[in-house]
Order: structure tokens, then sequence, then C-alpha cells
């Protein structure tokens, strides 16, 4: 098909598509916004990664898949889980696992099998993660971060409840490092 950003200019471009959807980077975006005219636009921007749990959900899977997300490659890929929404009835069994099973991840050189996760890789990114302004509460949301963003412990991917409030500032934006948001 060739070079993406060819084959996706041709793609936007085209009279036959009337939405585009497409997960990406905001700068991605901004490019498909500008060529995609009149059509329809549904794009995932920084890879903000949701989960969803609903109230039927198999809270252990469900919380298998929200530490992976978070934590596998140290939160620094596109498809990394930043927030969870969660039914409030399951929310509190959820949060107390994920806690547990976070506790439990070991950090270190992720070729060793017995590491779940690397340190972050370079000072910038270090930086940009533990730069971040805390989440301001006001009702009801709950915060699970990495505490330090270079572990010094083998259980360092621990997690730090940050109050509970209903909207979380920054709830919205990429966090390039672990752990999740979790929003009821």
């Amino acid at each position: 098909m060739g070079r993406s950003r060819d084959a996706g200019d041709r793609l936007v471009e085209h009279e036959a598509p009337r939405v585009i959807s497409f997960t990406s980077s905001t700068l991605v975006g901004r490019g498909l916004a500008a060529k995609a005219g009149l059509k329809g636009l549904a794009l995932e921007l920084g890879g903000n990664g949701p989960l969803g749990v609903l109230n039927d959900a198999d809270l252990e899977r469900a919380v298998e898949c929200a530490v992976f997300g978070s934590y596998d490659h140290q939160g620094q890929i596109c498809m990394a889980t930043n927030r969870v929404i969660i039914d409030d009835s399951v929310i509190d069994g959820f949060v107390e696992r994920f806690i547990e099973q976070a506790h439990g991840l070991r950090t270190g050189d992720p070729g060793n099998a017995h590491a779940h996760a690397g340190t972050r890789g370079a000072t910038p990114q270090v930086s940009r993660v533990s730069g971040r302004p805390r989440p301001r509460c006001d009702s009801r949301d709950l915060s699970l971060r990495q505490p330090h963003p270079w572990p010094r412990r083998r259980d360092a991917c621990g997690t730090r409840p940050h109050g509970q409030a209903r909207h979380l500032l920054g709830a919205d934006r990429k966090r390039g490092g672990t752990g999740a948001r979790v929003i009821p």
C-alpha cells in the first residue's frame, strides 16, 4: 500500500469516506483535521487509552488487563491504559485488587523474565511524568500512581490512592508513564 503518510492522505482526501476514525498523536490529528474538510472525524489523540469496566465485568480479568495496560512498557506506548472508567458498584473491589496486583510487580531489566516493568529510560520522560501537577479532586475519583519515576525497590510499581473525586484534572491527558486514573 505504500507509506502510511501517503496512503493515509489519499484515503482522507478521497471522496468515498464520509467519516475518518483514527488513533494517533495530536500532531497527526491536526493534519487530518486540516485535510478532512467536511468529513466527520472520530479521533483518539495523544494515546490516552481508556478501559471501561461495567458492573457485570469479571473483576479479576479487568484488573489483569488494567495493570498490564498501565505498567507494560512503563506506560510509554500509545496503547497504554491511562484511565479506567468504572461502574460505581464495582469500584471498591476493583481498586483493592488493582493495588494488590500492582504492588506485586517488580521493576528491573525488561530482559529479565522476573521483571514486569523496566525503569523510565530517559530524563525527559522522567521530567514529564514527575513534573505533572497532582490531580485536584472535587468529589469521587481515584488516582493510582507510581511513587517515583525511577523505582528503587523491587515492588516499586506501587500505587498511591490520591483521594476520591468525580472530576480529575488531567484525566484527558496522555501520561507517558505508569499508573492509571480510576474514574467512577
